[in-house]
């Protein structure tokens, strides 16, 4: 069964669970403010995935564009 770390980071909040491949949830993780910036937002993500345990994939979901 593959293991997915799925983040969702909104405007003001971020959301983090783990999911099956076939997008079934495993486990609720996190439901908390969003990160104030960048190096906040690398250290809870590095947090997040210690957090999760064995996983094979990650994905994050932003609003808007991204650069860089």
């Amino acid at each position: 069964m593959t293991r997915v770390l799925a983040i969702d980071l909104g405007g003001t909040n971020l959301r983090a669970a783990v999911h099956t491949g076939d997008v079934r949830m495993l486990e609720a993780l996190s439901r908390e403010p969003a990160p104030a910036n960048l190096d906040a937002f690398v250290i809870r993500i590095r947090a997040l995935c210690a957090e999760a345990g064995a996983v094979e994939a990650l994905g994050i979901a932003v609003p808007g564009l991204v650069e860089g």
